[in-house]
């Protein structure tokens, strides 16, 4: 504005062969006159005469000032200012930043709204197929075609959000040895994966016996998205045998005739031991006995008590009786006997070795 002000307050001057003063000058100001397609450029063209003293008019003097716009827009929204960084599954966000645009401003076009964008395809990451970048791109152009520099806008995709195990989750339980679950089959969902592989590990410690009855499980499920966020979940079992082992006793034996009939005891007696979680059953055997003589009423029973361990201490008894019971019984013939009086009495016999 300034340089057209100054430009429109320039004049010429003009001599004369007989008027020394000739300063009867008659400007004739042009309008404006815009070029096609760019109304901020054009032209003004001014002329000018001057008549001297004895009316003479001199020829036209022409000036033309030419407007012109060679200046490109500027972008008056600060570069990087419209970048953002979503989430991988918020799609509002991301349609939000894909909304936003950038103003510029120009020497001459006051309403500079003719922009162009490029919009940029997603780029993955190498390390995961979620994350990546969009990258979108505007130009604005003025009415005399002035192009602005490139303003460029990166939306940031990320993944950050961890994995969840999905379901009914297997909580710490205490179980008997023979009934240890098998491994749960965990599924894992994630905001922006599909499938997730899962990774178990089991680790078995704080073993309690020689035979491995009694001990702890710590089971671990990891899953990791492809951003390496990663969770884990942790089951602990722990493991014991309170069970006592089994058999079958021998049958009781009755009506023996002397303590001497009676078999020594045996763990092979036990034919059916067996324990729930380990093979190997202690067996032992202990006799006792009633003090009885094992005749005429006064039966001598022993009893035997087979005592069955496992390696975990628990016990089972199982008992087996013997009972002895001689039961003696005398008969006889008596010869040449003669007796007087009542024959009511009794009659002691008493037999001699050797004798039947």
């Amino acid at each position: 504005a300034q340089a057209l002000a100054t430009a429109q307050a320039l004049f010429p001057t003009a001599i004369d062969a007989c008027d020394t003063s000739v300063a009867d000058i008659d400007k004739i100001s042009g309008e404006f006159k815009a070029s096609t397609g760019c109304g901020n450029a054009g032209t003004y063209t001014n002329t000018w005469t001057v008549t001297d003293a004895c009316g003479n008019i001199s020829e036209k003097f022409t000036q033309i000032i030419t407007i012109q716009d060679t200046t490109k827009p500027t972008w008056s929204t600060e570069a990087d200012s419209l970048n953002r960084t979503v989430e991988c599954s918020n799609t509002q966000a991301l349609a939000a930043a894909q909304a936003l645009f950038p103003v510029a401003t120009d020497a001459c076009d006051t309403n500079v709204t003719n922009l162009d964008k490029v919009s940029g395809e997603f780029k993955a990451s190498e390390e995961c197929g979620n994350a990546g970048t969009y990258t979108n791109t505007w130009t604005v152009k003025d009415d005399c075609g002035n192009i602005s520099e490139t303003f460029t806008q990166i939306i940031t995709i990320q993944d950050t959000t961890k994995p969840t195990f999905v379901g009914n989750l297997p909580s710490d339980s205490t179980v008997s040895c023979d009934a240890v679950p098998e491994p749960f089959n965990m599924e894992a969902s994630d905001n922006c994966n599909g499938d997730l592989p899962i990774v178990f590990k089991e680790v078995k410690s704080d073993v309690k016996n020689e035979c491995g009855t009694e001990y702890t499980l710590t089971r671990t499920w990891t899953t990791s998205d492809c951003g390496g966020n990663s969770i884990s979940y942790t089951q602990v079992i722990t493991v014991r045998d309170t069970t006592p082992p089994t058999g079958t006793a021998p049958s009781d034996v009755a009506n023996l005739q002397s303590a001497a009939d009676i078999p020594a005891g045996s763990p092979a007696d036990i034919k059916d031991a067996a324990d729930n979680c380990a093979g190997a059953v202690n067996i032992t055997v202990s006799d006792t006995n009633n003090g009885g003589t094992g005749c005429n009423g006064e039966s001598y029973i022993l009893t035997r008590t087979y005592t069955l361990t496992d390696c975990a201490g628990n016990k089972t008894e199982l008992v087996q009786t013997f009972t002895v019971e001689n039961k003696v019984s005398v008969s006889g013939i008596a010869t040449n006997v003669s007796c007087q009086g009542k024959s009511d009495g009794s009659i002691a016999v008493t037999s001699s070795p050797g004798s039947t």
